[in-house]
């Protein structure tokens, strides 16, 4: 669990500044901004940039889809509870 959190902490750092940078002036957007757009295009960012941090995975015995996964999971839960606040 903890190898899906650090691989998803890069991926976090990179969706949170897309969705803020793509919702400004529609703040009760940047839930969904932050669960599609953002996430997609962060996957892609790390992926690009950080392709060779992904041996480290391999030698752990994780895939990327693994990762990948790991990393929708933890999103699709943090995107549900931004929209939670937002509706209250």
């Amino acid at each position: 669990m903890y190898i899906y959190w650090n691989y998803y902490k890069t991926i976090l750092i990179v969706n949170v500044s897309l969705s803020v940078a793509f919702g400004v002036g529609y703040f009760s957007m940047l839930p969904y901004i932050f669960a599609t757009i953002g996430f997609v295009l962060s996957c892609f960012l790390v992926q690009f940039f950080e392709n060779n941090t992904m041996y480290l995975y391999y030698n752990l015995g994780f895939s990327r889809t693994k990762l990948l996964l790991g990393a929708l999971l933890f999103n699709s839960l943090i995107a549900l509870f931004l929209l939670a606040i937002i509706w209250i």
